[in-house]
């Protein structure tokens, strides 16, 4: 698995190639991130929307209950 490294010219795309991995990892983990938020600000909203609908539904019963 390891190797010896006899001078720089070896080591530098190494490096290079360990640095790309790390952004697309770093973006990778962003993205998801942002997904995640952008599914709980959908929930958010839904549920917001329902909250709503079913007190609406309740002032209607009030009202039909008081006349």
């Amino acid at each position: 698995m390891y190797r010896k490294i006899k001078n720089y010219s070896q080591i530098e795309p190494l490096r290079k190639l360990c640095v790309r991995l790390e952004d697309e990892k770093k973006r990778k983990q962003k993205t998801n991130e942002r997904r995640g938020e952008e599914k709980y600000a959908s929930i958010n909203l839904d549920s917001i929307s329902r909250l709503r609908s079913t007190q609406l539904l309740r002032r209607v019963n009030l009202d039909d209950e008081t006349k």
